[in-house]
């Protein structure tokens, strides 16, 4: 909010000196000085802008922060051109944004886009609900010649739901973001990102 605040002050010199100027009364350049200062303390005391990263507490970027060192840690293992599928449950298409990004110039196939995973039967019926059951999903994995699984964030239905097709039936990608590498077993863990 410093940077906001600091505009504010400087339009509020700006009144000031157009006041001392003006030809109104005294209380009327007052009340427009007593105005301005008072949004200005109203605003550097609580206001967060909208819309924008400038004012945000530093804290607020944490897990976007460890996100991308995951993603940096993965990318340092995937050779360009190889193809990555991301498994982020709980996104709308935010991380996989962050992760496409990061993985450059790595292919990370869309698949469903940051969707949640999960057998059609935990269907929740959101826009961001992927249905597929393990054979459906190991034939998309296969269709896609993925090369890279990216196991970010996953939850206890997708482990419940997907497991079998991990050699360590996703007990890696429990404790926190985990490469697998696909395999004629199923999906390797790789590394640990987190």
């Amino acid at each position: 909010s410093s940077y906001y605040a600091g505009w504010l002050l400087v339009a509020l010199a700006a009144l000031a000196a157009n006041c001392q100027t003006a030809r109104r009364p005294a209380a009327g350049r007052a009340a427009a000085l007593a105005a301005g200062a008072a949004l200005a303390a109203v605003f550097a005391l609580q206001a967060e802008p909208q819309f924008t990263a400038l004012g945000v507490h530093q804290g607020a970027y944490a897990p976007v922060r460890q996100e991308l060192a995951a993603a940096q840690r993965a990318a340092a293992y995937i050779a360009p051109g190889e193809r990555v599928f991301l498994i982020r449950q709980g996104d709308e298409g935010f991380y996989w944004f962050l992760y496409n990004q990061a993985l450059l110039p790595c292919t990370l196939v869309y698949g469903e886009g940051g969707a949640t995973f999960g057998t059609p039967a935990q269907d929740t019926g959101s826009g961001y609900f992927a249905a597929y059951t393990a054979g459906e999903l190991a034939a998309l994995l296969a269709g896609e010649q993925i090369d890279w699984l990216l196991a970010a964030a996953v939850d206890e239905g997708f482990v419940q739901a997907y497991g079998a097709l991990f050699t360590d039936g996703l007990a890696a990608a429990q404790a926190g973001p985990v490469l697998y590498r696909a395999t004629a077993q199923g999906f390797a863990p790789a590394a640990a990102l987190g």
